[in-house]
């Protein structure tokens, strides 16, 4: 749990940098890693399967804009 918000409080400190929730991957491994693992168990969610991440998790990435689908906008990874 800890770690969570510890990770979370990373991207949000990152979106206020750089006003999105996209990381690329040149730019924070790790931050990017755990985006793109929020995505995939926002998925499992949505689809009634066994995942780790809960409806307080999925509203508190929301309260800040998390984008659930990475964008590949170019400027984005430049």
């Amino acid at each position: 749990e800890s770690k969570w918000n510890e990770r979370f409080n990373e991207l949000k400190d990152y979106k206020e940098e750089y006003g999105r929730t996209n990381v690329p991957r040149s730019e924070n491994k790790q931050l990017c890693e755990w985006v793109k693992t929020q995505r995939k168990q926002y998925g499992k969610f949505q689809e009634n399967r066994k995942g780790k991440i809960t409806l307080e998790r999925i509203q508190t990435l929301e309260s800040i804009g998390f984008e659930w689908v990475a964008q590949n906008d170019e400027s984005a990874w430049n």
